[in-house]
């Protein structure tokens, strides 16, 4: 049995992922691939047990470790992990299984010259010249020693230009280069010392390869290599450090094995949440990488992804319709906080855009057509395309040649974030639920209940045996309205859905507002602080009044009352009241006014200032009841006052 050195490479000195050293790291020796702590010494000799785990000083390095090695046929093996000196993990790999501590050179040159003195017994019976090397192989062995500037130039000369070496002359070797001893595992194992002493085995180009490449295919090779930046001021990295800037779901076991034009794969979406879940335990912060052909639950592993971790969604086969027409969708998701906010920023100091460019040879409809689109997505449907909100539409006019505008509103609200799944038999809906049916149609139940056997079809109210359902909508991708601006000028609106559509001109709650309703074939004018129609225009009637005159007349009471704003009031005093003023609309500098008065309590007072009234005769009037009066303004050319136009009495 022979001594063994403990010596995990990419932790001497220890480091976490970033690369900083770890100060009072933790190493821990278990039998292999168990949880029982194997024996270790402080010493070659295997006589001080060391404590285990083994405590890194502040600059991360660990003390010399020995553990027994076994023989060279025989080794024996261990796990080792290490640890932050909190147990925590450091972040790279850290936990290796089958480690077989490595044997210094010293001690592998003395049972080389065991094994020598064994194989010299054994040649002495031999004939002479199969028994004995000549002077001049020797000294031909020596020179390449001589001059080779290193360890592996000694090992490629001795087997381009050298015989089988002897036990001593490797000796020889193990002294003038001390760094074959560290790699001696696992470059120099026990097939090329057995090799070399049985000389039937020569250190060639291609076993020195196998072992660089056993090397660094390691779990831990990557962290062997150096990375560093061109950039000026650039910190020099691991390639493992690296290539840990953005995690792959790959790297966590996910497979991602759909093809183009299939729907259909390994479902990862228990395994996806199980890993994010992980993740979000652990505390990682950065961005994750979903490949494309990734199958999952769109909604389930969204909700899965902790707060702090940003998805680069590439998956793209969750994502549109119909099958074997493959959108191309790359979707940069995260799960933020309540008071955080998800924006892609476009920046400049001068002109940010972002280019939409179509160059019209994909040989289909939205190519010729010269489609862009900005979407906006309210819902998550994966069975049809995502646009289940708005949609800014850049494109050719109707098949015309000229560029248009389009805003697209697509499917209504409450379908939107319903997100309705396809309808199932036997099944118990909450009232105000929504189903999918008949080729995609939308249904909505007022009252609920547990549903029957037969899917709602058609439109109007359905039952389905169980549930009534009403329709609502003919699916996802209903063009529900849209408003057009073309290069010359026009602006279009229209919509498929039987609803009204209106036009609003308002300021403070004042103004207008023209409606269409297409079950009438009626456009309407409303007048919104008289609350109700101005004009209508039907096929019926064309053109007309949609209020009487006696409908326009608003209140007019007290002593200066505020003229009313649709030109004609019906005044009205409860008691016998002079009337001096009449305050007129604000802003307004010319106005024509009707009053009718409903009682003989009012007197009209004349004068000439501001605001008053300039009466026939220059006398007051006290109408009858059911009089009228007329009067108009002008404040440029009557300065102010209400000239009296006409009266009935």
């Amino acid at each position: 049995m022979a001594a063994g050195r403990i010596v995990v490479p990419p932790y001497f000195p220890a480091r976490d992922r970033d690369f900083n050293l770890l100060a009072g790291a933790l190493l821990y020796v278990y039998d292999n691939e168990t949880t029982a702590k194997a024996a270790i010494y402080t010493n070659e000799g295997l006589t001080v047990l060391s404590s285990n785990p083994v405590v890194a000083n502040s600059s991360g390095q660990f003390p010399a470790i020995f553990a027994e090695a076994g023989t060279e046929a025989d080794p024996v093996l261990y796990s080792i992990a290490v640890t932050t000196s909190t147990g925590a993990s450091p972040g790279n790999p850290f936990v290796f299984d089958n480690y077989r501590p490595s044997v210094d050179w010293e001690t592998a040159a003395s049972a080389l010259a065991e094994a020598a003195a064994a194989a010299a017994a054994a040649d002495a019976v031999q004939t002479a010249a199969d028994a004995v090397q000549t002077a001049a192989d020797l000294a031909a062995i020596e020179a390449i020693i001589a001059d080779a500037p290193d360890a592996p130039s000694v090992l490629n000369k001795l087997n381009r230009d050298g015989d089988n070496a002897s036990a001593g002359l490797l000796a020889n070797i193990g002294e003038q280069y001390p760094d074959l001893s560290a790699m001696s595992a696992p470059i120099v194992n026990s097939d090329v010392l057995a090799g070399y002493r049985s000389g039937l085995k020569r250190f060639t180009a291609s076993v020195f390869a196998d072992y660089i490449k056993a090397f660094f295919s390691a779990s831990g090779g990557s962290a062997l290599v150096g990375f560093i930046s061109a950039l000026t001021g650039a910190v020099a990295r691991t390639a493992q450090n690296k290539m840990r800037d953005i995690l792959d779901v790959r790297d966590l076991g996910i497979i991602a094995d759909v093809t183009d034009g299939s729907r259909t794969g390994t479902d990862q979406t228990s395994a996806l949440v199980a890993k994010l879940t992980a993740l979000g335990v652990a505390g990682f912060r950065g961005f994750i990488n979903i490949p494309y052909g990734t199958r999952f639950t769109v909604s389930t592993v969204y909700a899965a992804v902790p707060v702090g971790v940003t998805l680069l969604d590439d998956s793209s086969i969750n994502w549109g319709r119909p099958l074997g027409y493959m959108n191309k969708f790359r979707i940069t998701y995260s799960s933020d906080a309540a008071a955080d906010d998800s924006a892609t920023q476009i920046a400049s100091s001068r002109h940010a855009s972002l280019f939409l460019t179509n160059f019209g040879t994909g040989g289909g409809a939205e190519a010729t057509e010269r489609f862009g689109s900005i979407l906006h997505s309210a819902g998550i449907d994966q069975d049809a395309d995502n646009i289940t909100g708005t949609q800014l539409l850049f494109s050719k006019a109707n098949g015309q040649d000229r560029w248009a505008t389009r805003l697209k509103l697509y499917t209504p609200y409450d379908i939107a974030i319903a997100n309705p799944y396809d309808w199932v038999t036997a099944t118990v809906y909450a009232a105000g639920a929504m189903c999918r049916s008949d080729g995609g149609k939308i249904y909505r139940t007022v009252a609920g209940g547990t549903s029957g056997a037969t899917a709602p079809t058609g439109t109007g109210t359905i039952s389905d045996g169980g549930v009534t359902w009403v329709y609502r909508a003919a699916g996802f991708t209903v063009d529900a309205v849209y408003l057009d601006v073309t290069d010359n000028g026009n602006i279009i609106q229209a919509s498929p859905l039987n609803e009204t559509i209106r036009h609003t001109l308002s300021t403070n709650g004042n103004g207008a507002y023209s409606e269409f309703d297409p079950a009438l074939s009626r456009f309407t004018l409303y007048h919104i602080s008289l609350g109700s129609a101005i004009y209508e225009v039907d096929n019926g009637f064309g053109l007309r009044p949609a209020i009487s005159f006696s409908e326009r007349r608003l209140a007019v009471t007290g002593a200066t009352p505020g003229a009313p704003g649709t030109g004609a009031g019906v005044v009205t005093n409860a008691g016998a009241t002079n009337m001096t003023e009449m305050i007129p609309v604000s802003g307004r500098t010319q106005a024509t006014v009707s009053l009718r008065f409903d009682d003989a309590n009012t007197t009209v007072v004349h004068g000439a200032g501001s605001n008053q009234f300039r009466l026939k005769g220059g006398v007051n009037a006290t109408p009858p009841a059911q009089g009228y009066m007329t009067f108009e303004m002008d404040t440029f050319g009557f300065g102010g006052v209400w000239l009296e136009v006409s009266r009935s009495f």
